[in-house]
């Protein structure tokens, strides 16, 4: 849920998140970050949405200045030009929940080269902490710990960290048998009235998390709500991702927002309906 994992974010810092979105399958344009930059703009976080790459060598070059955080948590195999997504910015951020690619459960990763960045990161997700519980009980003899930061409880267990390991095996295997499943539903939905991703480009690899169609009730004479009902009834599993933050009754009773407060053209527009394809997936 990145949509309310960001805003909850910014919430606690204060920040004001400013969206600039772009169509199911389609790039983050370049020239519309530019439009939302300010004075106030503290940095960016372009959106691997589905596991797409966005175009990281025209966002870099744009002249902000300003530190760029990816979030990787559905581009575990993403690659851009040869090289791996998370690897452009400041940092990339992975996730490694239990309906990812590569999942350990919970928890997630931070990549970086860094140095500074890394030293700090460690220090924020054991609560600040300067040393952690088998440090100050080792051999070496006992050493006062100090909170050098006000951190988190963000670190992850060992124990996830071992199932991670033993999922790396399997990650490119996953990957070919997720591409079956795609090209499946690409032939099975192509002469129908919905609207399919576009295809990845050249030099690029998609992750293949969520497959995204798009459903516009005017031409499928359908709503998306009542697709997935269907879809359900059959034993299919789908779901939007991600219903607007007006939507729901936290920040309605918090800012008194309303459905439509986010998004004013929201009634004439069609919605995402996305399908996630799965590699436990059979194909019968």
């Amino acid at each position: 849920m990145k949509a309310i994992a960001y805003d909850i974010m910014s919430y606690r810092n204060r920040d004001h998140p400013c969206w600039r979105n772009s169509r199911i399958g389609r790039d983050l344009k370049p020239e519309g970050i530019c439009k939302k930059i300010n004075r106030k703009t503290k940095g960016l976080l372009p959106v691997h949405f589905a596991g797409r790459p966005c175009e990281m060598s025209e966002i870099l070059s744009l002249p902000h200045g300003l530190r760029t955080v990816e979030d990787c948590a559905h581009a575990s195999e993403t690659m851009y030009h040869g090289s791996h997504a998370g690897t452009f910015g400041d940092c990339g951020v992975l996730s490694f929940y239990s309906t990812k690619n590569l999942p350990t459960g919970d928890g997630g990763m931070i990549l970086t080269d860094d140095d500074s960045l890394a030293a700090w990161f460690k220090l924020i997700s054991q609560q600040g902490v300067t040393t952690v519980a088998w440090q100050r009980l080792s051999a070496g003899g006992y050493r006062h710990y100090d909170v050098a930061e006000i951190g988190f409880k963000y670190n992850m267990m060992d124990l996830q960290a071992a199932i991670g390991i033993h999922q790396l095996r399997r990650v490119e295997r996953r990957w070919q048998r997720r591409q079956e499943i795609w090209n499946r539903y690409d032939d099975g939905l192509r002469d129908l009235p919905v609207e399919l991703r576009s295809e990845p480009r050249e030099g690029t690899r998609h992750a293949l998390h969520l497959y995204t169609i798009l459903i516009d009730k005017e031409k499928c004479g359908i709503s998306c709500d009542e697709f997935m009902v269907r879809l359900h009834r059959d034993n299919i599993g789908v779901e939007v991702h991600y219903r607007q933050l007006a939507d729901h009754s936290a920040y309605q009773n918090q800012f008194g927002w309303r459905t439509g407060t986010m998004a004013k053209r929201r009634t004439s527009e069609p919605a995402d309906c996305f399908i996630a394809a799965f590699c436990q997936i059979d194909g019968q």
